[in-house]
């Protein structure tokens, strides 16, 4: 805590003094901050003493933000960028977590804290000062060449400690670094608000635990698919409305849905994203950007059944996995229609949203697996099921194109697909 309370004073004192760019300031407090989180591992046995530590910074963090007699003295070191950013506060979080996750493994608790000291620190930086090619993010815009950085970083904050002190195979180092730093750098690009303090220390560590067990094939298999999605929706993104940000989270969330489930799991979000722009294409006069947010949204539900079909052993639940997607998808084509016509959507237009919605997703599902009676059946059912998601999702949407609704309204158009996706469960339960 003293070590913090320094750092933090020193660089309110550079900022009177020097007046730097107030990036370097809040990123020079960031980089103090990791690597003396870096000795925890010597300096503490047990996981409580680093809790404990970690609710004292954001207490502490927060009398920074909060209290105008400390705010006044130390406030613009982390507040001066002009963003929204909680980040600070979600570090000693973040630290505390993979603390207690790594269970006193050194490396596994090192690795991850290095990377979010280092990588994102400099990531930002680059950005700044060289940054050319832009994308855009939740945020606003970020750069190629952060990104890249971000990639060099994190890469080396793998590579080395793994080389230095394991007896991993220099193959597999080399293979697990470039994965581990692909990926990291993917998820600080999707972030918002600070929550890449949180999110690339975490999936660091996950990754890192996971790859570590994996052969050469493995570890190549999955980084030649990883590469090959974004490869598939980068140039994808100019036919959609898919911000930057977005296109690599759907790019994301599309190698977890194979990592864990295989290909039958990739296959259902691979085949919408490249069908739905032709499917519902966009109404020139609505300059809707679909974000970050709006990826989780469609994917959430999908990937709570390939949860579920992996906990309780029940490969079937594919078809729900299938089913909320295509209701997703559908409910997608409503609102972009709705949008366009300024009303809710009449019989013809909502019967196409469905039938489309139905047919990008269920030829394949009967092509996938076994064409039986049951799979028949539940092909069927779904044109069904997908109609009664339509019909709620577009009884909740607004007669307007007003875009910032309240939450009662929020709600109901962002619930009421995936619980009326559930009405799968009887065709499934009676087959």
């Amino acid at each position: 805590m003293a070590l913090l309370g320094s750092l933090m004073g020193g660089m309110a004192l550079i900022q009177r003094r020097m007046s730097p760019h107030p990036e370097l300031v809040r990123k020079g407090m960031h980089v103090g901050m990791g690597l003396v989180t870096l000795t925890f591992p010597w300096v503490f046995q047990e996981s409580w003493p680093v809790t404990l530590l970690a609710v004292l910074a954001v207490v502490a963090l927060l009398a920074v933000r909060l209290l105008s007699p400390i705010k006044a003295q130390l406030g613009n070191v982390l507040g001066g960028v002009k963003r929204f950013s909680l980040g600070e506060l979600y570090f000693p979080i973040a630290v505390a977590i993979v603390f207690w996750l790594a269970r006193g493994d050194k490396l596994l608790f090192c690795i991850p804290i290095l990377i979010l000291s280092l990588a994102d620190a400099v990531c930002a930086l680059i950005g700044l000062r060289y940054g050319l090619s832009k994308y855009r993010t939740n945020e606003g815009e970020k750069s190629v060449e952060g990104s890249l950085a971000f990639f060099l970083i994190a890469f080396f904050s793998t590579h080395i400690p793994l080389l230095l002190f394991t007896t991993i195979g220099r193959a597999e180092i080399l293979l697990i670094s470039i994965a581990l730093g692909f990926l990291v750098m993917l998820m600080e690009a999707i972030a918002w608000g600070g929550l890449d303090n949180l999110f690339i220390p975490l999936t660091s560590y996950l990754l890192l635990r996971i790859y570590v067990t994996l052969s050469v094939t493995e570890l190549a298999v999955r980084l030649v698919v990883m590469v090959l999605l974004t490869a598939f929706l980068i140039p994808l993104r100019r036919r959609s409305t898919l911000n930057g940000s977005a296109a690599l989270c759907a790019g994301m969330l599309c190698y977890v849905a194979w990592a864990l489930g295989g290909l039958p799991w990739l296959l259902a979000p691979l085949i919408g994203l490249a069908a739905f722009p032709s499917l519902s294409p966009l109404h020139p006069e609505i300059k809707r950007e679909s974000n970050v947010h709006t990826v989780i949204r469609v994917m959430a539900g999908p990937l709570f059944w390939l949860g579920i079909s992996l906990e309780f052993k029940r490969p079937e639940l594919i078809y729900l996995f299938y089913l909320t997607l295509g209701a997703q998808l559908a409910g997608i084509c409503i609102t972009r229609r709705a949008l366009a016509t300024n009303s809710s959507l009449q019989r013809r237009p909502l019967l196409e949203c469905v039938i489309g919605g139905w047919l990008i997703l269920f030829i394949p599902y009967l092509l996938i697996d076994t064409i039986t009676a049951r799979t028949v059946i539940e092909a069927l059912a779904a044109p069904i099921i997908i109609l009664v998601a339509g019909l709620a999702h577009n009884a909740s949407l607004p007669c307007t194109t007003d875009t910032s609704p309240g939450l009662a309204q929020w709600l109901r158009e962002n619930l009421c697909i995936p619980v009326v996706s559930t009405l799968g469960l009887i065709p499934h339960f009676l087959l």
